[in-house]
């Protein structure tokens, strides 16, 4: 158990949902609550994105964690969402970047699939007063405040508020990196031995990550920023 990282703030190990997309902070996530003694259940959700190509490093992440894991199938979802450029049918190709100074909220606005973390965690904790677990925990983090309302602080307190009452429990949602940059994030993954190629941030989902898109330059600078090897191939490197 390493020290340095997010505490468990005194709430009881047991089991729990993890939303675990196959990207780096959820898979970061879920080696966390393992090293931390959690019993991690895990949900991975197919709701009709162009980077369907993370669900396979989501499964890569379970099967070397040994932990239970359900592959959710929203893809009718689609025609719900598609205004976003990252779901298919959309008329929003996904922005490409030639500089990083180009990664902008505007630009970033463009990612957006409304809502998504809550209709995520809806079905988490259906699943997770099924199964009888007492947590359900997800990998939102500081660096995606800007454009992700989803992912704040405030977001998560009023998801939880929710999440009690409207299963009459006391079931806890829980976002541990919620107050950290995702370079931090990494720090953690690399102090837990994440095995980062294991996993998939771009959004075109080819056969390796572009390096062009918001996702992919996010990914690099974290990297960069926390200081860390990138073992990432990517087709093009700014």
């Amino acid at each position: 158990m390493h020290d340095s990282m997010p505490q468990n703030d005194g709430f009881t190990l047991g089991k729990c949902v993890v939303i675990l997309s196959g990207g780096l902070d959820s898979s970061t996530l879920a080696y966390y609550l393992v090293d931390r003694g959690w019993e991690p259940h895990a949900l991975t959700f197919r709701y009709g994105q162009k980077h369907e190509k993370e669900i396979q490093y989501a499964s890569k992440i379970v099967q070397n964690l040994g932990i239970p894991h359900y592959i959710v199938n929203l893809d009718s979802l689609q025609p719900l969402l598609n205004n976003s450029s990252l779901i298919q049918g959309s008329n929003e190709a996904i922005p490409h970047l030639e500089s990083p100074k180009q990664r902008t909220l505007a630009v970033l606005e463009k990612t957006v699939v409304p809502f998504r973390n809550g209709i995520f965690l809806a079905i988490a904790t259906g699943y997770a007063s099924n199964i009888g677990a007492g947590s359900i925990f997800y990998g939102a983090h500081f660096s995606d405040y800007a454009v992700y309302p989803d992912c704040r602080p405030e977001f998560v307190h009023l998801m939880q508020k929710a999440i009690q009452a409207g299963t009459d429990s006391e079931i806890l949602l829980k976002a541990p990196f919620v107050h950290m940059s995702k370079a931090q994030v990494l720090n953690v993954g690399a102090q837990l031995s994440v095995p980062f190629a294991d996993t998939w941030s771009c959004y075109k989902g080819e056969k390796i990550h572009c390096g062009v898109c918001p996702s992919c330059i996010e990914r690099k600078k974290a990297f960069l920023e926390g200081r860390l090897d990138d073992p990432t191939e990517y087709a093009r490197r700014l």
